[in-house]
């Protein structure tokens, strides 16, 4: 009899330590399967982000065809530029941030090339709209200025 009760006793043990070995399997599976749900949400969050990001700067270089909606805001049912109010925002919602003469500028001065930096936040991304300007005087007197180059960023 005492034979009997060790051999159960072993197949107890056997079966104990199948089950122990099958539930730290199936917990070690489930941890991973979590890890791997996770990259997979932030990869798909990433992934979401660039594509939102290039439709929205795909919208905004449509709109970059009419540089006042960068430049100028509405004043009087008249375009005005920025750089002669810097403390507006244009049509587009943009706002100067940088610029290579102090803001705001006087409408009858000539002055030398300059640059400025216009920025906009949509979502979680800023999009930045660059130009180079001339100043020039007509012959009227008036001045005019050109654009020499633009870019969005």
């Amino acid at each position: 009899m005492n034979k009997k009760n060790e051999i159960s006793l072993l197949y107890v043990l056997i079966i104990m330590s199948f089950l122990t070995v099958f539930s730290i399997s199936f917990l070690f599976y489930v941890r991973n399967k979590e890890s791997i749900n996770i990259l997979e949400i932030k990869y798909l969050d990433n992934l979401e982000n660039r594509n939102i990001k290039s439709l929205l700067l795909e919208k905004e270089k449509e709109f970059a065809k009419n540089d006042s909606y960068f430049t100028s805001s509405l004043v009087n049912n008249d375009y005005e530029r920025l750089i002669y109010n810097n403390n507006d925002q244009s049509i587009g919602g943009y706002k100067i941030i940088s610029s290579t003469k102090e803001l705001p500028l006087d409408k009858n001065l000539k002055y030398e090339n300059m640059t400025i930096t216009y920025s906009k936040k949509i979502l979680k991304e800023t999009f930045y709209y660059v130009e180079v300007l001339e100043f020039m005087m007509d012959t009227t007197g008036k001045i005019q200025i050109k654009v020499l180059s633009k870019e969005l960023r």
